[in-house]
């Protein structure tokens, strides 16, 4: 499954409306306008700054996997055995996969 704008538009939504915030009160706290928070839950253009200071603001961490991980991340998120797979990430190293599918090697 490749994220979509309309996906990422959903979280950033939802995420703000769990938290009982308004458009405007995030808007507020973030020192931007409520048309930009409207615009970034409608999966409008925004700076990458600005996307990362509203989900960062909501508890979220945007982040960008490698293709290939995409199966074992969706495992680990939904709990499933299929495609079962851990990954580790340590300081200064490249984060690596340990998976019962083979599909997902390098």
């Amino acid at each position: 499954m490749i994220v979509g704008f309309s996906t990422i538009a959903g979280a950033l939504r939802q995420a703000r409306v769990d938290r009982k915030l308004t458009q405007v009160q995030l808007a507020k706290a973030l020192g931007l306008t409520q048309g930009t928070i409207s615009r970034a839950e409608a999966g409008g253009d925004l700076r990458l700054g600005t996307l990362v200071e509203i989900a960062r603001a909501l508890n979220l961490e945007p982040v960008l996997v490698p293709r290939r991980l995409i199966p074992a991340l969706e495992a680990l998120l939904s709990g499933s055995d299929r495609g079962r797979a851990a990954i580790y990430s340590v300081d200064g190293d490249e984060p690596y996969v340990e998976s019962t599918d083979d599909s997902l090697a390098p």
